[in-house]
This record gives C-alpha cells, sequence and structure tokens, in this order.
C-alpha cells in the first residue's frame, strides 16, 4: 500500500504553498491558473466551453481569502457569469483597471505565502537557482586567473604577492557567503522539512505514473491530482494520462485544456514577459530585498 498510496495528495493544504515550497516563486501565469482551478475543485465557480469561448459561472463568494475574492472580483465584477476571452480584453492596456486588479492579485498572492513563512524560498525563486552555478563558475574563473597571475608575482615582488592572495582569500571568502546565503534560501524551513518531504514523495509518485492505481470513477481525487500537479510544474504529464482513464475524466482533463488555452493566458505570459525584459529576475530580486 505504501509506495501506491502516495499518488494520494498526502495532507490539505493550499495548493500555492505546495509550489512555493518545492519550486520556489510562481510566475503570475501559473498563480492564476492554480488558483482558478482550485476554486473550479472546490466548486466556488464552474466552467464550461460553449462555441470556442470559456465561460466560467460563480457559484458563490463565501470563505474565500483575500487573493481569490481579488480575482473572483476581476473576472465577475458583479456578474456570475464571466467569458475568459473578454478578460483577456480587459487587461490588455497596461494599467488598465483589469490590470491593476491582477497586479493586486498577484501582491496578495505573495503576501500570503509570506504569512505562511516561504518568503526566503518565494525570493530564491525570483532570484533563480543558476545563480549558484554562476558563483561557482565565477570562483572557478577567478582561482584560475589569480594562480597564474600569483605564479609570475611569487618570486619578483614577494610583498605584493601575500597582498594579492589576501585580496584572493577575501573575494572566494565573499563568494562561499553569497553561495551558501543563496542555499540556505532554498531550504525549506525547519518547520517545513517534514512537509516538503511528503510533497516531494507525492511528486514522485506522479512522475512515475502511478495514476492508474485508482479508478476513473474516483473523480473528486483525480481534481485534487490535478490541482496539486499544476503547482508541482506537473499538469500536461497528468493532463495527458488521465485522459486515458475514461469518458468522465476525459471531460474534467478537456475544460481543464481549454482553460488553460485561452487567449487570456496568453496575453498574461506577454505580460509577464514584458515585465520581465523591464525588470530582470536579479534586478527583481535586490528590489525584493528592500521591503
Amino acid at each position: 500500500m505504501g509506495k501506491e498510496s502516495s499518488i494520494i495528495p498526502p495532507e490539505k493544504e493550499n495548493p500555492l504553498v505546495v509550489g512555493a515550497l518545492i519550486r520556489g516563486r510562481l510566475s503570475l501565469t501559473e498563480m492564476l491558473y492554480i488558483v482558478l482551478l482550485d476554486l473550479i475543485r472546490k466548486r466556488k465557480i464552474d466552467i464550461i466551453e460553449s462555441k470556442g469561448a470559456v465561460v466560467l459561472f460563480l457559484r458563490n463568494r463565501r470563505a474565500l481569502a483575500s487573493y481569490e475574492k481579488t480575482l473572483i472580483e476581476l473576472l465577475f465584477g458583479k456578474n456570475r457569469k464571466a467569458d475568459l476571452s473578454k478578460f483577456a480584453e480587459k487587461i490588455a492596456q497596461s494599467k488598465s483597471p483589469a490590470y491593476n486588479k491582477l497586479k493586486q492579485f498577484e501582491k496578495e498572492v505573495e503576501s500570503y505565502i509570506y504569512k505562511r513563512g516561504l518568503g526566503e524560498l518565494w525570493d530564491y525563486g525570483r532570484l533563480g537557482k543558476n545563480m549558484q552555478a554562476v558563483i561557482v563558475l565565477a570562483a572557478i574563473f577567478v582561482v584560475i586567473l589569480s594562480l597564474c597571475f600569483l605564479m609570475q608575482v611569487a618570486q619578483s615582488n614577494p610583498p605584493f604577492f601575500l597582498f594579492a592572495l589576501a585580496i584572493l582569500i577575501g573575494i572566494l571568502a565573499f563568494l562561499i557567503n553569497a553561495s551558501r546565503k543563496l542555499s540556505s534560501y532554498a531550504t525549506p524551513p525547519p518547520s517545513y522539512e517534514e512537509k516538503y518531504k511528503r510533497w516531494k514523495a507525492f511528486e514522485k509518485a506522479v512522475r512515475e505514473s502511478r495514476i492508474r492505481t485508482y479508478p476513473p470513477s474516483a473523480v473528486a481525487l483525480w481534481e485534487e491530482i490535478l490541482v496539486y500537479a499544476s503547482a508541482l510544474g506537473l499538469a500536461e504529464e497528468v493532463e495527458e494520462r488521465l485522459s486515458a482513464l475514461g469518458e468522465s475524466i476525459r471531460e474534467e482533463v478537456f475544460k481543464i485544456k481549454v482553460l488553460k488555452e485561452n487567449k487570456a493566458f496568453e496575453r498574461i505570459r506577454e505580460i509577464e514577459e514584458k515585465e520581465k525584459r523591464a525588470n530582470p529576475p536579479l534586478a527583481d530580486y535586490l528590489l525584493s530585498t528592500q521591503r
């Protein structure tokens, strides 16, 4: 039972927290998609595909987090029906009311993640894990270059050799400390260690395709798996496998794919790319440390 049961989400946890814990910072597109999926799973929103349009129906506004309320206000306003295509048109213009509301949603998600004690993991995602590799390469480059230089001056100018050696040691100490700091950002807080292990085990089970273990009739379970798989960046793999399990599951997956492929998400990705060019990840990280 042990291995097979790990395909079931290990606990009832906010999928945004799961995504932040395992992956670090999520993109705005991912935040929006995950929260929408979770609202559909919790039966706050229904989704149908009609004549090529994705239409959302609001069931109720009760017991919502602040970021969920903001998203529902953005999508529905005072109505109970929303067309995602029209939503894409609303956010098309930078600094429009809809755009500002979208950015408010993003800030509220980030604030929630910070309140849950995962701020450093979130910021580490903004900086990018590749920065550690850059620091290691920089350290190797500095060492090789410095050794070549020190070998030339070691005999001709001993006092300068000692001075240069001290500078080299200082630079290496700085790079090592920076690498350790980045590594600490990528490490879950002590209070999250057990939770991290449980969700890593779930991620591994999903990757290893244990999906056929459970019957197609367990629609609620599949919806839950799909929400958490999306938070872990595994949505496409799961969608493909679930589609082979039966008609009822295939219909649910089709709705989700229609949602994800809507031009509203394409438009949000364009906004993100534009903002990244204006505010590169490293600059974004440095700004975040000035809070």
